[in-house]
């Protein structure tokens, strides 16, 4: 899998597991994310390692944390 298609899909993930793209958290530089594209992390690998280092709140979470609006 090229670069792209790897970050890509990595944001993807991201937003299906979190409602957030690397960019709206802008915490990873480029040299990083090349480095475990590189490595050979997979897109999942590298979202488990990145929600676990950043402590991100699983969507599947949040039914307990919003309060509905009324």
């Amino acid at each position: 899998m090229i670069f792209a298609d790897w970050l890509s899909r990595i944001n993807e993930i991201m937003v299906k597991n979190y409602s957030v793209t690397l960019a709206d958290l802008g915490v990873l530089d480029d040299e990083r994310l090349r480095t475990a594209w590189k490595e050979g992390d997979t897109p999942l690998e590298f979202v488990a390692w990145f929600g676990e280092k950043y402590d991100l709140t699983h969507r599947d979470e949040w039914r307990g944390l919003v309060r509905p609006t009324e």
